[in-house]
């Protein structure tokens, strides 16, 4: 009966620590970041997200932006709202392509959307962004 709740307690501490471990690897409010990818390729930027406050995260100069495209986009809670704390943030992993060969820059910013607002109200005219990332696309 002891190594069962020995092995149990063992179990549940490594299975924290590799759900932990996937929060631990994304982009703060004010940092920036560099990429160099082919034409092709994708990369992934993570960020943390609340939409319990009425704000998310948004890419202001997408409509701006010929070389890379947006192919995914998916959320992840964290544990505490899979637990049902209210409030609880978690994690968005914005997927990019890179389409043709140059330099360009994405520029995240987190958005209100707290009156209907959606991304595309948001662009780098009207919004300061809290992240950018500088892509270099090659053959």
């Amino acid at each position: 009966m002891k190594k069962i709740l020995v092995l149990g307690a063992f179990v549940i501490l490594v299975l924290s620590v590799l759900y932990y471990r996937e929060f631990e690897n994304y982009y703060e409010s004010g940092e920036n970041d560099s990429f160099e990818i082919k034409v092709g390729q994708e990369f992934h930027i993570r960020l943390y997200e609340n939409g319990s406050t009425g704000y998310s995260n948004c890419w202001l100069n997408e409509q701006n932006n010929p070389l890379l495209k947006k192919v995914k986009e998916e959320y992840s809670q964290s544990l505490n709202a899979r637990l049902g704390y209210i409030g609880s943030g978690g994690l968005i992993e914005m997927t990019f392509k890179g389409l043709k060969v140059g330099v360009d820059t994405i520029k995240i910013a987190n958005c209100s959307f707290r009156d209907g607002e959606k991304c595309t109200d948001y662009n780098t005219e009207n919004t300061k962004s809290d992240n950018e990332f500088i892509i270099k696309i090659t053959d």
